[in-house]
């Protein structure tokens, strides 16, 4: 498995704080702003999208600072020709912050303004970079008035920033499916120039669960009434979605994840559900469950997942008419960050979800194979709930 992992990077920015002087009227309670205004930071690198987070501000010696440096701020996820090109240059990248204030002009007021408090700029060398180990580039404070001189009566700059900064190997899997989720798949490694088989797919539903239901014109007491009435007027086939179920099996053939849907979609009264399933020691362990549904006016499908060993939910909002990535990424956490990430297919498409996994978060083939088969699910649930919007 290791010939197939793709070497990407995070670049992780933390520990933003803001120290303040005293101001002239004596010292302050740790507390920096008042209750109508806050600090925000933006921070820019290369051409990657501008990351805002909020930070905290404080009157004070940073001692008692300590208890907030954990989670990080920001992260910019860069390929591996990406950071081949950084590492060979000799020339320092900037990173570049933007601290802003935020005013919301009391409690009596029902507008905000921003304004902007300083600016800085902090070159980082990734020369020393690898691929196999943590790299740090700066850890400490940033002096954001470089003209001030003077120090004020705690010893310290008018105004710094503590920022920590480092790069991190995101090793990743990245497997294709090579045909229609609803048949026997096989899904390749794709990483490289030459495709490797990873796993198959196999799509089964119950006998007798799925057929097309023709709904008649007239409208009719019970379900095939209450489906008409919802969905159509005239004569229209329905494909009812229930039983589905998608067999992940590893490369001998042997099954080693499953994704049942345990319970059928129905329009405003129950979500779609399915129970994914690792092969443990002989015996098929729950490993995730994920439920999906459509609630009107919303053009979106609503798909929300939750990893049995875990317990935090992840939600997502799917367009079933726009192609899309959804992601798993604990980016908060400082030892969670990148999960799993699958391509979602648009309408009229079929789906062959592109699906990349972390190496951290894959300790045997049966891990690989779940997110695989989530992956599956995922893309399924939206078909399974697109002709009911």
């Amino acid at each position: 498995m290791d010939q197939c992992k793709c070497n990407l990077f995070r670049l992780v920015i933390s520990n933003l704080i803001l120290r303040l002087p005293l101001p002239h009227g004596g010292s302050t309670e740790s507390g920096s702003m008042q209750s109508h205004q806050s600090i925000f930071c933006k921070i820019f690198f290369k051409r990657h999208s501008c990351k805002i987070s909020d930070i905290p501000a404080f009157f004070s010696n940073g001692q008692e600072m300590a208890a907030l440096l954990s989670k990080p701020a920001a992260v910019f996820d860069l390929s591996d020709a990406e950071m081949s090109s950084l590492s060979s240059s000799k020339k320092p990248v900037n990173l570049t912050f933007e601290l802003h204030v935020r005013s919301t002009g009391g409690p009596a007021c029902g507008f905000s303004t921003d304004r902007l408090l300083g600016t800085l700029t902090l070159p980082l060398d990734f020369r020393p970079v690898r691929h196999d180990q943590e790299t740090w580039f700066h850890c400490g404070w940033l002096d954001l008035d470089k003209k001030a001189k003077k120090e004020n009566r705690l010893g310290v700059s008018s105004r710094q920033l503590h920022v920590s900064v480092r790069a991190e190997p995101d090793q990743r899997l990245s497997l294709k499916f090579t045909g229609s989720l609803k048949g026997n798949v096989e899904i390749f490694y794709v990483h490289g120039s030459t495709p490797q088989p990873a796993f198959t797919s196999t799509f089964t539903w119950g006998p007798g669960l799925e057929a097309n239901l023709v709904l008649p014109d007239k409208p009719a007491k019970g379900l095939n009434g209450w489906l008409r009435q919802q969905l159509c007027s005239g004569e229209k086939k329905v494909e009812l979605r229930s039983g589905w179920s998608v067999t992940i099996c590893d490369a001998s053939g042997s099954p080693v994840a499953v994704a049942t849907m345990v319970v059928p979609y129905v329009p405003k009264m129950q979500p779609l559900a399915w129970l994914i399933e690792q092969l443990g020691d002989n015996e098929w362990v729950p490993w995730g469950r994920l439920a999906a549904w459509h609630a009107a006016p919303d053009p979106c499908i609503h798909i929300r997942f939750e990893k049995a060993t875990d317990g935090r939910p992840f939600e997502w909002l799917v367009n079933p008419n726009q192609t899309g990535i959804l992601s798993i990424d604990y980016k908060a956490s400082r030892r969670g960050g990148f999960v799993v990430s699958t391509s979602v297919g648009g309408e009229g498409s079929r789906a062959q979800p592109t699906v990349e996994v972390s190496t951290t978060h894959v300790n045997c083939t049966e891990d690989a194979a779940s997110y695989v088969a989530l992956a599956a699910a995922i893309n399924l649930s939206v078909d399974a709930c697109r002709p009911f919007i």
